[in-house]
């Protein structure tokens, strides 16, 4: 079974700036990845490709 360090979380959207300040702060920044808004059609992709998928 991985191990924490094999988890890594992807966000997409808006305001990166206190998501990147909030994983830092959780010293979680080496394992999250903050990506901005990307066009509809690449969104479908990255998330059928997910392993895990979390909306809101």
């Amino acid at each position: 079974m991985p191990g924490r360090d094999a988890v890594r979380v992807e966000f997409y959207g808006a305001d990166p700036a206190s998501l990147r300040a909030m994983a830092e702060r959780h010293g979680v920044a080496d394992r999250v990845g903050i990506n901005g808004r990307i066009p509809y059609a690449e969104s479908i992709d990255v998330q059928m490709n997910a392993d895990v998928l979390l909306l809101q």
